[in-house]
């Protein structure tokens, strides 16, 4: 059964944002979801937890996508069990955001890479 439920004025912000950093995301325009999530933040405050949320999972979603290892982004995340908060940190400039993904992402592949051989 397909139930159609309104919006309210906060959500309906929430899921184009959401939408749009799914788009960044399989762009790999990291330093622009921060760019973004910042942007949004300032424009509707209270809501910054909402509006962080998505981020690991779309990022994780990607990178699993990327590297076609789900199993070594398990292990990455099981030797980085602070991913999220280092995420969380990088989020607060574009650059540190590019790089620190960038990082999981190489450690995703040389996990991979170990597992393979």
């Amino acid at each position: 059964m397909n139930v159609q439920t309104e919006q309210t004025e906060t959500q309906k912000p929430l899921v184009a944002f959401e939408d749009e950093i799914t788009g960044l995301c399989r762009d790999d325009k990291y330093g622009k979801i921060a760019e973004s999530f910042a942007t949004f933040v300032a424009s509707h405050p209270g809501i910054s937890y909402l509006a962080f949320e998505p981020i690991p999972a779309k990022i994780s979603d990607h990178l699993i996508k990327k590297t076609h290892a789900p199993a070594a982004f398990m292990t990455m995340t099981i030797r980085k069990p602070t991913w999220t908060d280092e995420l969380r940190k990088a989020l607060k400039d574009p650059k540190s955001l590019e790089t620190y993904v960038a990082s999981l992402e190489a450690d995703v592949q040389a996990i991979a890479t170990q597992t393979r051989k």
